[in-house]
């Protein structure tokens, strides 16, 4: 009867977490190496993947299509049972946005063999259509948190990757766990809004403008859900967190990290991040930052930098840039005797 039950949790916890590919083995269609970890990695305990169905679960009552709910992505051994790994992922989407628009970033992750948390932030894409006038900072700063804590149950290096607003986030966790941060990749990240938008956004928080009414507003000029008052927290995070402390950034410098920027973003102050980066790592190659600016004429917006693989920017720039900084050193950290290579 045990052997039925455990047989059951496993096929649950699969139909649960592999949400973009049926198969357990995630071939690297440039390579004859699959990154398939052994059964020599141990097994993630019932009390973590409990935890991540009940989570999961209670997302799916929350969103308004499973498409924008956060997704859970776990390597498996030979039998089909989740493990933990060498690399575990957090992905953070940007406001506005949801976990959708990561998946590019989902996918090549686990196919180099990380477990993968692609995260939605609270008031998203929620059937409740007034939850984004209602989410405050606190909530996400609460939320990436908790999600920091699930990914340390399931693997031992961390690495995050942010868009825009989840930039602000990713540099936050950054901040606060300095010594189990492995690879951080910013795109695009909100830790200077544009005075315009910062302008707009007050203006119409003030307002209390509701998300309905925000259509023809030139900052919510968009087909998704939207709100002055979520945008107004975004300010806030940024000046909460203190990210903008050149002496709380210079924890960064031991970090491998990659940022990748527009050389004109409508959203954020581009320039601020260039000279910030650049004040703060005058040797860039030797602390490990790469600095990625995107020029002009490349067909990316500041909403669609991470996710719009149909433009010139993203076959260029972006799409390299994540792969080779989600692969750094990732093999050599992976024993020989543990990938299934021909």
């Amino acid at each position: 009867m045990t052997s039925y039950k455990h047989i059951l949790k496993i096929l649950l916890i699969n139909i649960i977490f592999v949400s973009c590919s049926s198969k357990q083995i995630i071939r690297n269609p440039n390579s004859t190496c699959n990154y398939y970890l052994s059964s020599n990695y141990k097994i993630i305990d019932n009390t973590t993947l409990n935890e991540i169905e009940l989570f999961l679960k209670q997302e799916s009552h929350i969103v308004d299509k499973l498409a924008h709910a956060t997704q859970v992505r776990l390597q498996t051994n030979e039998v089909g049972q989740p493990i933990l790994t060498g690399k575990v992922v957090i992905l953070i989407h940007g406001l506005f946005l949801s976990p959708a628009q990561m998946i590019n970033q989902q996918s090549e992750a686990y196919r180099l063999g990380y477990n993968v948390i692609n995260l939605r932030l609270k008031g998203h894409f929620e059937k409740d259509k007034g939850a984004l006038d209602l989410v405050t900072a606190e909530d996400w700063i609460i939320q990436v948190n908790l999600a920091f804590m699930l990914a340390k149950k399931m693997g031992d290096q961390i690495s995050l990757v942010g868009h825009s607003t989840g930039g602000l986030l990713v540099t936050y966790l950054t901040l606060q766990n300095p010594d189990v941060i492995d690879r951080v990749i910013l795109l695009a990240p909100a830790l200077k809004i544009n005075r315009i938008k910062k302008f707009e956004a007050y203006f119409l928080s003030i307002l209390k403008i509701s998300s309905a009414k925000l259509q023809n507003y030139f900052l919510f000029r968009t087909n998704r859900p939207k709100s002055a008052l979520a945008a107004w927290q975004v300010i806030r995070l940024s000046e909460m967190l203190d990210v903008l402390n050149k002496k709380k950034l210079q924890v960064l410098s031991g970090e491998l990290i990659t940022i990748i920027d527009l050389k004109k973003d409508e959203m954020i102050d581009t320039e601020f991040n260039r000279n910030l980066f650049n004040s703060l790592y005058h040797d860039q190659a030797t602390n490990g930052v790469n600095y990625i600016e995107i020029p002009e004429g490349m067909g990316l917006t500041h909403a669609d930098i991470n996710f719009n693989t149909k433009t010139k920017g993203f076959a260029t720039y972006v799409g390299p840039a994540i792969s080779e900084a989600l692969s750094y050193e990732v093999l050599n950290r992976i024993p020989n005797s543990k990938l299934n290579c021909n």
